[in-house]
């Protein structure tokens, strides 16, 4: 959220600028990048987990995705803005308070600032979108989220799904911009990076097995053929 000031970026490699009154909600499944900010920049950002998010998607229905992958900045008014930066203040809040009530109550406050951001904006675009589509794709998700380390091919996705691989991946690419491959191999690398990350001093080959891969050399190729990186080396990186 822009208070002040103009950011300047690409997005999934398109430009983009942040001016004052601008919200904008940027997803793991997209590419945000060469951000430049003016010296007067001021802004309060949140950083989501891949667990969060993928509860949140769960909880408030994936199509809110479909929303944030085409429509990821927003202008508001004033007003907006005021409650908006609010809403953001307090979750700023909740989240530095170490109480048992404090993950629900931030849940919750995201869950505000998501219906906050429709109500804005997205509430009429959504008829972009078919119910049918929206809802193949909100049960692909679902299957992504729950099977890619059980499966990292799209005509397995299909066949649950009771549809062609090309019809599956049509829909997803047409909602969303990204195939029905890129979908589940970005779910499969995001897991394996959080994983490397989480786990410094556990072996790349159990990372390799916890994601379903039969080695590690195959597990290597594939983050390789991702990342232009192997894992060992990302993991050094970071």
């Amino acid at each position: 959220m822009c208070r002040a000031g103009t950011a300047w970026g690409r997005y999934d490699s398109q430009d983009f600028t942040l001016t004052r009154n601008s919200f904008a909600i940027i997803t793991s499944y997209h590419w945000f990048e060469s951000v430049k900010y003016s010296p007067d920049y001021e802004a309060i950002v949140v950083i989501m987990s891949n667990e969060l998010a993928h509860r949140m998607w769960m909880a408030w229905a994936p199509s809110f995705h479909l929303l944030f992958s085409r429509y990821p900045i927003v202008q508001v008014s004033d007003n907006e803005s005021r409650v908006m930066w609010q809403a953001l203040l307090l979750l700023q809040s909740v989240v530095q308070q170490q109480c048992a009530i404090a993950e629900s109550l931030c849940d919750q406050i995201i869950g505000i600032i998501l219906q906050l951001y429709r109500s804005i904006d997205g509430a009429t675009r959504q008829h972009d979108f078919s119910p049918l589509q929206v809802q193949l794709f909100e049960r692909f998700y679902h299957l992504v989220m729950e099977r890619h380390r059980q499966s990292r091919k799209v005509e397995d996705y299909a066949r649950c799904l009771c549809i062609t691989p090309k019809h599956l991946s049509t829909t997803v690419k047409l909602l969303t911009g990204s195939s029905a491959g890129e979908w589940i191999s970005h779910s499969v690398i995001s897991d394996a990076k959080t994983l490397l990350r989480s786990k410094q001093g556990e072996h790349i080959q159990s990372v390799a097995h916890t994601l379903g891969f039969p080695d590690t050399a195959s597990f290597n190729k594939y983050f390789k053929r991702h990342t232009h990186m192997t894992p060992g080396k990302w993991r050094a990186l970071r």
